[in-house]
């Protein structure tokens, strides 16, 4: 696994450590990851959206935002969530990046203390990613042994 850094266009402020909560897991509208940085990096179409990590489908991971600085993925949540994109929307996690993703997920957890993982269509009616990219029953059981809980229902 090989962390690369980029600089997404769009990002906010500063914040402590101790502001991270949980994160947010994101999924490409279309394209490739590749795409994806691109896009977050040169934004074409005047959209502010950004990510603190993409998981590309060869395992290597692209930071964009540093955690210690907002990402703008998920309006309201952007204070004290880290955006996550799957480099992939229903379509499964390939074998490398799934594992980059649940070693880089065991770290930051540990790190900060995270005490949840939200599937983005959790918190947006509107949307439907990540989708099915991953066995979430799975993941459950990973985060509930680390003290973390998955939410996968939308909000009421």
């Amino acid at each position: 696994m090989i962390i690369t850094d980029k600089r997404a266009k769009f990002h906010g402020g500063v914040r402590p450590p101790t502001y991270i909560k949980g994160i947010v897991l994101h999924g490409l509208a279309s394209g490739t990851p590749e795409a994806g940085v691109r896009y977050i990096v040169e934004p074409g179409d005047g959209r502010q959206v950004s990510y603190h990590r993409i998981f590309m489908s060869n395992g290597d991971i692209t930071e964009l935002v540093p955690d210690n600085k907002l990402a703008w993925h998920c309006k309201d949540w952007n204070t004290h969530t880290l955006g996550w994109c799957l480099g992939t929307t229903n379509k499964k996690m390939a074998p490398n990046a799934l594992i980059s993703f649940m070693s880089e997920l065991d770290l930051i957890i540990k790190k900060y203390g995270i005490k949840w993982v939200r599937l983005h269509s959790s918190i947006n009616p509107k949307k439907i990613d990540p989708g099915a990219v991953l066995d979430w029953i799975m993941l459950a059981k990973f985060c509930a042994v680390r003290g973390c809980r998955l939410i996968t229902e939308r909000a009421k």
